[in-house]
């Protein structure tokens, strides 16, 4: 249906994409009539549905400790993670050139600070936390500034920011500790880098990533199941 409003922007094939790409999770009942016929289930929104099983629903962004609102910790925290990195692959600022292959680490930062506009030591912070636990599954930084750095994670009550820097003393010595709390970085994954990835995509001045984009979905982006799931 075309918008006849003057300065409307009319949707394109790319914005279906972005729709169906960013779809919160529901039960199956509840899907767009066309993703139940075709069977098309955007990844981002299978990985949302499951994160849901270990913090529960999205719209609980708060501690309850008489609900006991998470499940194990350290899989909440690695399933965020997976989140802010299938956004990276998707939402990507940085983009493969003829003969110059762009790392993953530069690609997953770069989205963090070009399009969240996250600052440069958190975005390193994450993607080092992301390489430790999917990885190797140790809560210990490997990254040449923060490799004696020990990693806490923390579900309980909220400090207004996703990590905390500290110390704790072994003996004579001190070791730097950062704390993930995770209350705060489920609200930093669903309250501002998916909000901000959107919004970033659906402005028309932002061709080429919606180019990329859209290409990526229909390659990487999408799932297509026989059963209703």
């Amino acid at each position: 249906m075309l918008n006849n409003k003057v300065g409307a922007h009319t949707p394109t094939p790319i914005d279906d994409a972005v729709e169906k790409f960013f779809l919160p999770p529901c039960p199956k009942e509840k899907l767009p009539p066309a993703l139940r016929q075709s069977g098309e289930r955007p990844i981002l929104h299978l990985l949302r549905r499951d994160l849901e099983q270990l913090y529960r629903k999205e719209e609980f962004r708060t501690p309850d400790r008489l609900n006991d609102m998470h499940g194990p910790p350290f899989f909440s925290c690695i399933g965020i993670l997976s989140g802010i990195d299938t956004l990276a692959r998707f939402v990507t600022a940085e983009a493969d050139r003829k003969g110059k292959k762009v790392g993953e680490g530069r690609k997953f930062q770069s989205f963090l600070k070009k399009i969240i506009g996250m600052h440069k030591y958190d975005a390193r912070i994450i993607w080092a936390l992301r390489n430790a636990l999917s990885h190797s599954y140790i809560p210990r930084l490997d990254d040449p500034l923060y490799k004696t750095v020990r990693v806490i994670i923390s579900d309980g009550t909220m400090q207004d920011h996703w990590l905390t820097r500290g110390y704790i003393r072994k003996g004579r010595q001190r070791q730097r500790v950062f704390t993930i709390n995770l209350w705060e970085l489920k609200e930093l994954f669903l309250g501002h880098i998916i909000p901000r990835a959107r919004e970033a995509l659906k402005n028309p001045k932002s061709r080429m990533l919606r180019k990329r984009f859209v290409h990526r979905y229909e390659t990487h982006g999408r799932i297509y199941v026989r059963n209703d799931v």
